[in-house]
Protein backbone atom coordinates (compact mmCIF):
# COMPACT_ATOMS: atom_id res chain seq x y z
CA UNK A 1 0.00 0.00 0.00
CA UNK A 2 1.30 3.30 -1.08
CA UNK A 3 -0.18 6.02 0.79
CA UNK A 4 -0.50 9.22 -0.88
CA UNK A 5 -0.72 11.28 2.34
CA UNK A 6 2.37 13.39 1.38
CA UNK A 7 0.37 14.20 -2.32
CA UNK A 8 -2.40 15.23 -0.89
CA UNK A 9 -0.14 17.61 1.29
CA UNK A 10 1.34 18.91 -1.60
CA UNK A 11 -1.82 19.75 -3.71
CA UNK A 12 -3.68 21.36 -0.52
CA UNK A 13 0.17 23.28 0.03
CA UNK A 14 0.04 22.62 3.53
CA UNK A 15 2.75 21.72 6.46
CA UNK A 16 3.06 18.76 7.65
CA UNK A 17 2.63 20.59 11.08
CA UNK A 18 -0.80 22.40 9.50
CA UNK A 19 -2.08 18.80 8.86
CA UNK A 20 -1.75 17.58 12.19
CA UNK A 21 -3.59 20.20 13.68
CA UNK A 22 -6.62 20.50 11.58
CA UNK A 23 -6.75 16.12 12.04
CA UNK A 24 -5.81 15.82 15.17
CA UNK A 25 -2.78 13.01 14.53
CA UNK A 26 0.63 14.30 15.66
CA UNK A 27 3.62 15.52 13.47
CA UNK A 28 5.57 12.47 14.70
CA UNK A 29 2.43 9.89 13.09
CA UNK A 30 2.44 12.05 10.17
CA UNK A 31 5.84 12.20 9.70
CA UNK A 32 6.23 7.75 10.20
CA UNK A 33 3.88 7.48 7.41
CA UNK A 34 5.69 9.49 4.77
CA UNK A 35 8.10 7.01 5.58
CA UNK A 36 6.03 4.13 5.29
CA UNK A 37 4.78 3.19 8.15
CA UNK A 38 0.70 1.86 7.68
CA UNK A 39 -1.47 4.00 9.59
CA UNK A 40 -4.90 2.27 10.84
CA UNK A 41 -7.89 2.29 8.84
CA UNK A 42 -9.62 4.88 11.98
CA UNK A 43 -6.20 7.15 10.97
CA UNK A 44 -7.20 6.78 7.39
CA UNK A 45 -10.54 7.41 7.32
CA UNK A 46 -9.96 10.60 10.00
CA UNK A 47 -7.46 12.22 7.25
CA UNK A 48 -9.92 11.67 4.22
CA UNK A 49 -13.20 12.90 6.10
CA UNK A 50 -11.03 15.87 7.13
CA UNK A 51 -9.81 16.86 3.41
CA UNK A 52 -12.96 15.62 1.60
CA UNK A 53 -11.16 12.80 -0.34
CA UNK A 54 -11.50 9.37 -1.49
CA UNK A 55 -10.24 6.81 1.73
CA UNK A 56 -9.22 4.46 -1.34
CA UNK A 57 -7.66 6.93 -3.50
CA UNK A 58 -5.11 7.77 -0.31
CA UNK A 59 -4.54 3.96 0.29
CA UNK A 60 -3.90 3.73 -3.49
CA UNK A 61 -6.34 1.68 -4.45
CA UNK A 62 -8.15 3.97 -6.55
CA UNK A 63 -7.06 6.58 -9.03
CA UNK A 64 -10.23 8.62 -8.54
CA UNK A 65 -9.66 11.62 -5.45
CA UNK A 66 -12.88 12.76 -5.52
CA UNK A 67 -15.15 10.81 -2.16
CA UNK A 68 -16.50 7.58 -3.77
CA UNK A 69 -20.39 7.59 -3.46
CA UNK A 70 -20.09 3.49 -3.18
CA UNK A 71 -17.43 2.27 -0.28
CA UNK A 72 -14.42 0.60 -1.64
CA UNK A 73 -14.14 -3.42 -1.36
CA UNK A 74 -11.44 -5.42 -1.94
CA UNK A 75 -12.22 -8.89 -2.49
CA UNK A 76 -10.52 -11.81 -0.75
CA UNK A 77 -10.54 -15.63 -0.89
CA UNK A 78 -11.43 -16.17 2.23
CA UNK A 79 -15.20 -15.82 4.44
CA UNK A 80 -16.53 -16.78 8.02
CA UNK A 81 -18.88 -20.08 6.29
CA UNK A 82 -17.15 -23.07 6.64
CA UNK A 83 -15.96 -24.52 3.01
CA UNK A 84 -18.37 -27.19 3.09
CA UNK A 85 -21.57 -24.41 3.39
CA UNK A 86 -22.06 -23.88 -0.44
CA UNK A 87 -24.22 -20.72 -1.86
CA UNK A 88 -26.16 -19.97 -4.43
CA UNK A 89 -25.37 -16.17 -6.49
CA UNK A 90 -28.01 -14.55 -4.07
CA UNK A 91 -25.75 -15.66 -0.98
CA UNK A 92 -28.12 -18.18 -0.07
CA UNK A 93 -27.59 -21.15 1.68
CA UNK A 94 -28.05 -24.19 -1.08
CA UNK A 95 -26.72 -27.86 0.27
CA UNK A 96 -24.89 -28.87 3.47
CA UNK A 97 -22.06 -31.17 2.63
Amino acid sequence: MELRIRELRQQLGITVRQMSVTTGISIRSLEAYHQGTTPSIHTIEKIAKTYNVNPAWLVGWSDNLDVAEEPAYIEVDKGRLPPYWNNDNDGKLISWK
